[in-house]
């Protein structure tokens, strides 16, 4: 149950992600395609669930995965956390970097400074309208940082669910989108 889309690096290998699948049929996997020829060659990169998909363990991604510039994989899980995947010889470690709640359903990107943005459709609060939010790394551990909780506006006019990634400008404005307007005549408090 593939998701998200592909990434592609510079060799031409894909890379992507799995919500079902792994050490049982419901933990995911991350996953290389490469090219052989006429065909592709399959890896399974890593395994998630290995810890039971229980805290800090990241399972079930539905969301895509980026590339940084030593060839670590990030990615974000359905059960609301941010992971790095690293190369180790013929292997790769997953590193859990931050809670981003739950329903973290698009890929993250990057910018110049190594900063991770991505969206969640249920923000720090527990509210069920969503989030966007930047994970920094101080040099020892990612803090998260909630830019924006969904459906604070008058009648929910910023939206709410945000499900697609984001994309930014040069001057590092964010743009994204949210899959439903919530109108307080139509979800009465």
């Amino acid at each position: 149950m593939p998701y998200a889309a592909l990434m592609m690096d510079g060799a031409g290998n894909l890379y992507g992600t799995t919500f079902s699948g792994g050490l049982s049929t419901t933990e995911g996997v991350a996953f290389k395609l490469a090219p052989s020829g006429s065909s592709w060659t399959e890896t399974v990169l890593y395994r998630f669930g290995q810890q039971g998909c229980y805290y800090p363990d990241p399972c079930q991604p539905r969301a895509g995965l980026i590339m940084d510039e030593a060839g670590n994989l990030y990615g974000t899980s359905g059960n609301g956390y941010a992971f790095r995947l690293s190369p180790s010889g013929t292997s790769w470690m997953e590193t859990t970097l931050s809670t981003v709640y739950y329903g973290s359903d698009a890929s993250l990107i990057m910018d110049a400074q190594g900063h991770l943005y991505g969206t969640s459709t249920q923000g720090s609060s527990g509210h069920a309208a969503g989030a966007v939010f930047v994970l920094v790394f101080n040099g020892t551990v990612w803090n998260y940082t909630e830019l924006h909780s969904f459906c604070s506006e008058n009648s929910c006019s910023d939206g709410n669910l945000p499900t697609a990634g984001l994309i930014t400008d040069l001057a590092g404005n964010l743009y994204g989108t949210t899959s439903t307007v919530r109108r307080q005549a139509l979800y009465p408090v």
